[in-house]
């Protein structure tokens, strides 16, 4: 089961993520539940090369880890010039997690 572009709040006030690089605010493209197990996957257009939106990209996949939710990162140009092998990965990498 999955859900599209899931947006929830976290609070960043225990969190030891620095608290400039988080807002409490997630969104999260892909949310994966499989077998009891929850996974991330995010796919990466050009704005996520810009270095605010690096940093940020890093602490939240941190404070999802820290909830032991993995997240996997695809780029834009992937999934759309190869959506067969992506989505074989994503099996793939979720078969062995």
């Amino acid at each position: 089961m999955f859900f599209a572009n899931v947006r929830g709040m976290v609070n960043t006030a225990s969190s030891p993520i620095s608290k400039n690089q988080t807002t409490g605010r997630l969104e999260i493209d892909f949310f994966v539940f499989d077998g009891g197990k929850c996974f991330s996957i995010e796919v990466d257009g050009n704005h996520h090369q810009q270095i605010g939106q690096v940093n940020r990209d890093y602490a939240r996949d941190r404070l999802l880890l820290r909830e032991q939710i993995p997240t996997a990162r695809f780029t834009a140009d992937e999934c759309y010039q190869q959506p067969e092998q992506v989505v074989s990965e994503i099996i793939a990498l979720f078969a062995h997690a």
